[in-house]
């Protein structure tokens, strides 16, 4: 299975299909794939939960530390591992991360289980306390709020941007307590919309050093690879020994690697799709030439998918129940889907941008 080749929306397929035996790993030729892929399989709907975890944004012997934004989205995404891996009544996982990323080394699982600060409205605060504690945990002054890791603190206001957040906010404080919340637009410094509580993600790495492979967050299951990961993994091996000289190899060795590897199946995917589907809106009488292809599928027990956003659905969904003479019914998960009769036809939001066939579908 190659996320070059085939496809975003085939791996995120295959994907959700090997989710029902239990837990996986994804490696993606690089960090832009697996977030594509993560979103992709995500928005399919599998009730199990889907990780993006993003390699740091430093390379080896860079001294220094990697961006508060980048340090905020990886702690976080091992955050919700370790708190996974506590749970043995859950669903199984995905794990999606590029090749690169699997050859780093992370906190040990134990170093996360200290929460990060949850702020309430309605609590009590020493506002100098607090920007204290937001120091030690990696975030810097700034008159002006604009970027992860940041903090300001100018009166009965609090600004801080939280290193895993996608927008800042703006805690009032009133008599030694939080009296509102507000997230806001960096640009405009406008308020965005208001919450109960804010969650604030560390900005720097915990403590304890980065000793332990990305296996060891994991429970043993299944791993699948692009065509490139391999390579890519092992090439940030070979520069993180480089970068070390005769010092300590800031990367899990080959032989780390290919021990803890051993618990888990399926070094590569075996390929459960058969064809792409053609781009339609290349041809001349687009719908008529998906009818024709769909037609003898649907008459094969196949089931059709309508993926996009939902502009493109709302657009496509009359069009598509006139030209088939049935109901287009609107689904919110992949798992909906194997529950219809065959020769159905239904639609669902997710960013995929191609079409597959498998046994069961037509996407």
């Amino acid at each position: 299975m190659t996320d070059a080749t085939a496809g975003y929306g085939e791996v995120a397929l295959q994907l959700a299909r090997a989710l029902d035996a239990g837990d996986l790993l994804y490696l993606a030729d690089d960090d832009q794939a697996a977030e594509d892929i993560a979103a992709a399989l995500d928005a399919l709907g599998s009730p199990c939960p889907v990780i993006f975890l993003p390699s740091s944004d430093t390379l080896p012997g860079d001294r220094a530390p990697a961006s508060p934004a980048n340090i905020g989205r990886r702690v976080s995404a091992l955050r919700k591992l370790r708190r996974l891996a506590q749970d043995r009544q859950r669903a199984p996982l995905a794990l999606i991360m590029s090749g690169e990323a699997a050859a780093r080394l992370y906190p040990a699982p134990a170093s996360l289980d200290a929460a990060p600060p949850t702020l309430h409205v309605g609590d009590s605060i020493d506002m100098h306390s607090f920007a204290a504690d937001m120091l030690a945990l990696g975030y810097v002054t700034d008159d002006r709020v604009d970027e992860p890791g940041e903090i300001a603190v100018r009166g009965d206001l609090i600004d801080i941007f939280p290193s895993d957040a996608g927008m800042p906010a703006r805690i009032d404080v009133a008599q030694g307590r939080i009296a509102g919340i507000r997230r806001y637009d960096p640009a405009t410094q406008l308020t965005e919309q208001r919450c109960d509580t804010l969650e604030v993600g560390r900005a720097n790495e915990p403590d304890g050093g980065a000793e332990s492979s990305i296996l060891g967050h994991l429970r043993a299951g299944r791993i699948y690879r692009s065509a490139k990961a391999e390579d890519r993994r092992q090439r940030f091996i070979r520069l993180a020994t480089q970068a070390a000289g005769d010092g300590k190899i800031d990367a899990v060795s080959q032989e780390r690697w290919a021990e803890e590897l051993a618990a888990w199946a399926g070094a590569q995917a075996d390929r459960v799709l058969t064809d792409l589907v053609p781009r339609f809106v290349e041809k001349r009488a687009p719908l008529p030439a998906l009818k024709r292809f769909a037609a003898p599928l649907l008459e094969k027990d196949r089931r059709l998918l309508l993926v996009g956003s939902e502009r493109d659905l709302r657009f496509l969904r009359p069009r598509i129940a006139k030209l088939f003479q049935t109901e287009v019914e609107t689904v919110s998960d992949l798992r909906a889907i194997d529950t219809m009769p065959p020769d159905r036809i239904a639609a669902l939001v997710a960013p995929i941008h191609e079409g597959v066939v498998d046994d069961r579908l037509v996407m």
